[in-house]
């Protein structure tokens, strides 16, 4: 079973992935995976993001500081209402995974609405 969602979460990353090296006018599902957590003992929950496969990003305010939330669903949420279509959730050793879609004409129309920062960029963006 593990190895199934394994393969599925590269197929996915693999997917978005290229996605990008085909320009095309006809639109097209962007798919993202969603990877809320909330420290030990702690209600502020964080979503970490993969949507090319690479290093997660981040969900950021304006001034590029990680936005909090109460909890999985707010996350679920603030993604429904930037567009993302829900897809499917699974729960992998006590680890969440949401799939999200957004049907796109190209791949920067996926992050419309969000502030998505890797760790080095929230780092690099501190320092100015």
């Amino acid at each position: 079973m593990r190895k199934i969602l394994v393969t599925l979460f590269v197929l996915i990353c693999l997917n978005s992935f290229a996605q990008g090296t085909v320009e095309s006018t006809k639109p097209y599902y962007f798919y993202l995976q969603l990877h809320p957590f909330a420290w030990a003992g702690s209600k502020e929950w964080r979503g970490d993001i993969c949507l090319d496969g690479y290093e997660p990003y981040v969900i950021c305010d304006a001034n590029n500081e990680k936005m909090i939330f109460s909890g999985p669903m707010q996350i679920v949420n603030f993604l429904s209402k930037v567009g993302w279509e829900f897809v499917s959730f699974e729960n992998v050793n006590g680890h969440f995974y949401y799939i999200f879609r957004k049907l796109v004409t190209k791949d920067a129309d996926a992050k419309t609405g969000m502030n998505l920062l890797t760790a080095d960029e929230i780092k690099k963006a501190k320092k100015k």
